[in-house]
């Protein structure tokens, strides 16, 4: 196992804190470095923390700075070449380390590593994560599809079940600060883009979903929509082969369409169109009509109704 630093972050999070260093004490293969990165937390946090006496682990104390820039200054201030990363409610199991071991050594020129995940409830029954898989050969292999994968499913990982090498982390600018979500989208889409990913179908994180959802908690409706716009103008301003430019239009198009129908469904048609009218969307043309009828038949509706409301204070008057 090559020199790894494990970057967690917290707020707050007095009751989960300790499992999650603990799971990182319980690896097969020890880590060389834990770094906890706290936002400004009162709960008594920080305090258990040092109460704790983990050798190897040091506390960077922020305050207000987000979540993001919480995780890159913990990379910042990681003396391996490879950083982890783990949310304070998450842990992972005792095996997590091997794997990322294991990928290491089969494929050396990646750039990130990582694994599949298991959803735990507040009353902790396990979940698989809706994960579409082309293939669960347990000897992990390159991710060559991840936006099919992506579109068709949750994320294939999340950023407590992935090891980057840290130059290519910093190259990549780190995790993008005007994302205000637990999951870095931006990040993770980009590496998708421009990295070598090698992943493993094995389960070696639990993401507590009381906490948080990774596939889409704090993403809707302006983060999927907003990563995929972005994602999309880079992608179509760079220079990518065929299949990845067609893999990629599918994904984006799929999360604003999602996106618009979500709209739809709360009662805001006017952000519907809005999202309707963006590139993206249109390279999923049957999806898009679809969605496209659905705001006309909303805003036939919406009329109807105004004009009974009308009719009845008329007849009441």
């Amino acid at each position: 196992m090559k020199a790894l630093s494990v970057v967690i972050t917290m707020y707050n999070q007095v009751q989960n804190i300790e499992r999650a260093i603990k799971s990182v004490q319980r690896q097969v293969l020890k880590v060389n470095e834990i770094i906890v990165v706290d936002d400004g937390s009162t709960d008594g946090s920080v305090e258990l923390v040092r109460n704790l006496n983990v050798e190897n682990l040091s506390v960077v104390e922020l305050s207000g700075c987000g979540i993001a820039t919480m995780r890159n200054e913990g990379a910042m201030a990681a003396k391996s070449n490879y950083v982890a990363f783990l949310d304070a409610d998450d842990e992972w199991l005792p095996f997590f380390t091997h794997e990322m071991s294991l990928l290491q050594e089969k494929y050396p020129t990646s750039d990130v590593f990582a694994t599949r995940y298991q959803c735990v409830s507040d009353n902790g029954t396990l979940r698989d994560a809706d994960i579409y898989l082309n293939s669960v050969n347990p000897n992990g292999y390159l991710l060559t599809d991840f936006f099919k994968m992506a579109t068709l499913g949750d994320l294939p990982f999340t950023v407590s079940s992935m090891m980057v090498k840290r130059s290519n982390f910093l190259a990549l600018g780190g995790f993008a600060v005007s994302e205000h979500t637990r999951v870095p989208k931006d990040f993770i889409l980009q590496a998708a883009l421009d990295s070598t990913i090698a992943y493993s179908p094995n389960i070696h994180m639990h993401c507590h979903t009381q906490c948080h959802n990774p596939g889409v908690e704090d993403l809707f409706p302006v983060g999927n929509y907003s990563s995929a716009e972005r994602l999309y103008s880079m992608v179509m301003a760079g220079n990518y082969s065929a299949q990845m430019l067609k893999s990629v239009q599918r994904y984006c198009a799929v999360q604003g369409l999602n996106a618009a129908k979500m709209f739809i469904k709360n009662g805001n048609a006017h952000m519907a169109k809005s999202v309707l009218t963006m590139p993206m969307c249109q390279h999923y043309t049957r999806y898009y009509l679809a969605i496209f009828t659905l705001v006309k038949l909303y805003a036939a509706k919406s009329l109807l109704s105004s004009a009974v409301a009308a009719l009845r204070k008329e007849s009441q008057a």
